[in-house]
């Protein structure tokens, strides 16, 4: 019998699968999905050293009662399952797809006053709607939310979630959406509030702790791409709702006929995916990010969430169509030596954080920019960080994920406005910044996540009136880990055709000569 594929929402089953053997390692078919459709745990040399009986891979490929004849994978794989079946086989499995496309019930009207649909996100939209679910790489600057906006008014179905990590994302979702679509109230769920409506924008660490009040999101992000101060953000979050209204929450979750998960790099965590797989009636599934990939080798698990990448559009894109400034991006070399070290954490320590030439440099830089007239913010990781460059640039703010919503929302506003010249930002200020007016961009923090550095570099090249230049400095740090991280950063950079990317030296005593050239 010729193998069969039965497509649902979440998981997708298939039949009949070959028992003989197919490749040279004596695998039948069976064996090779269950060995290709994963992926390799970070850190799997060391893993294997204490577990050698263990692969030390994610498998999202499970037999059915340990038979090689069936199994289930999520169906966001759909497209890599047929591959490697006829690869193997030479066989296309038929294909039942029991997939309900709900029925449109609400009548939204975009606002074509104030949003007008370019070409490159129309060609976005088009893809994204044929498909039904998919992931969207779209850089900084592109218009995410108001491509998102844009699906949510086109499918017209109810309930719709619109997923975000933070509180202060989820009340700016809420403003655009219902900016750009309109007469539509949509509904908050979060920080305290349970506001629900046809179109809801809701906190992931909502969706996790309506299903395990006791463990939620953050239990599991020290092992994920997210930063401290990210995690201290989430922490932040009023969860008092979830308590009140659980079996609300859950109900909507479980109805949900549709999904846009807002950078959905962070969705590979255990309790994200299982929260998603709870929407079994959602038909139209879709991920958005800047950067879509992560370093922990995840990617597969959101591809089997949400699919494949289904549109794309790139800084190097929107530079050549005028939309993006094209950016100066500087790598500083120092002249001191690395402080050798044993561990990340040391490592970090000595090389970044209290590295006193580099900070120096920082510190000479932000002064410089100020003089030029430049809006500057400056990205830490850690708190500690913040504090000690706000002590050596006068008249800079610091905010981080303890300070107040208000004062964040305040000093934000300020640096738009010109009134803050310097700001010092953490995690916070690294995803959902809309500062077209921001014109300069340090990247004091470094950072294990090389896929982020597109993404800050897109905060500082959106266009507005008499802006010409957008100038972003990095590092070439020494030590054992983080240097490894600064080439990252540098080579994800270099895929940017538009970047116009060079290497200077910076050393104390030709600090004002270099700054000097680079204006």
């Amino acid at each position: 019998m010729k193998p069969k594929i039965i497509l649902e929402n979440n998981w997708s089953e298939i039949y009949n699968l070959p028992l003989h053997i197919v490749d040279d390692k004596k695998r039948c078919i069976g064996d090779i999905l269950y060995d290709e459709v994963a992926y390799e745990i970070a850190g799997a040399r060391f893993i294997r050293m204490n577990r050698p009986n263990w692969d030390a891979k994610i498998h999202l490929y499970k037999k059915i009662k340990k038979s090689n004849s069936e199994g289930k994978f999520l169906t966001g794989l759909f497209a890599r399952v047929i591959t490697i079946v006829h690869e193997h086989t030479g066989i296309i499995p038929d294909v039942v797809d029991n997939r309900i496309i709900p029925e449109k019930t609400l009548d939204l009207t975009w606002n074509e006053k104030d949003f007008k649909i370019r070409d490159y996100q129309s060609k976005v939209i088009t893809s994204a709607l044929t498909k039904g679910r998919g992931i969207l790489e779209l850089c900084t600057g592109s218009g995410k939310t108001i491509i998102a906006s844009k699906l949510i008014q086109e499918i017209g179905i109810s309930p719709f979630i619109f997923y975000v990590l933070t509180k202060d994302l989820m009340y700016q979702s809420k403003q655009r959406l219902e900016s750009s679509i309109i007469g539509l109230d949509v509904g908050i769920i979060g920080d305290g509030k349970c506001e629900i409506r046809d179109v809801n924008v809701m906190t992931i660490q909502t969706a996790t702790t309506a299903y395990n009040e006791n463990r939620g999101l953050s239990s599991e992000l020290k092992k994920l791409d997210w930063d401290d101060d990210e995690i201290e953000l989430l922490k932040t979050e009023d969860l008092s709702h979830v308590k009140k209204r659980k079996d609300d929450i859950k109900k909507l979750i479980e109805e949900a006929k549709g999904i846009f998960f807002d950078e959905v790099h962070h969705s590979a965590s255990k309790t994200c995916q299982k929260t998603i797989e709870k929407s079994t009636k959602s038909y139209y599934l879709f991920g958005g990010s800047a950067t879509p990939r992560r370093s922990d080798n995840a990617e597969m698990m959101i591809e089997g969430l949400f699919g494949r990448n289904i549109g794309k559009i790139t800084a190097s894109d929107l530079i050549r169509k005028g939309f993006l400034v094209k950016p100066d991006i500087y790598y500083v070399k120092l002249k001191n030596p690395k402080v050798r070290v044993d561990n990340y954490e040391d490592d970090y320590k000595k090389n970044i954080m209290e590295n006193e030439e580099r900070n120096d440099v920082i510190a000479s830089l932000a002064n410089r920019l100020k003089d030029q007239n430049y809006n500057t913010l400056i990205l830490i990781q850690r708190i500690e960080h913040g504090n000690l460059l706000n002590e050596k640039i006068p008249g800079s703010v610091f905010i981080h994920g303890k300070t107040s919503q208000k004062i964040r929302t305040q000093s934000l506003e300020d640096l738009k406005n010109g009134k803050i010249k310097v700001l010092i930002g953490s995690t916070i200020a690294d995803e959902g910044l809309d500062i077209s007016t921001l014109s300069a961009l340090i990247m004091a923090g470094g950072g294990k996540s090389s896929n982020r550095a597109k993404q800050r570099v897109g905060r500082v090249i959106r266009t507005s009136a008499g802006k010409t230049k957008a100038l972003v400095f990095d590092f070439h740090d020494k030590g054992q880990f983080v240097g490894k991280h600064a080439k990252s950063r540098f080579n994800i950079l270099k895929e940017e055709e538009e970047f116009n990317m060079q290497s200077i030296n910076y050393f104390d005593e030709n600090i004002k000569g270099t700054v000097k050239r680079l204006f």
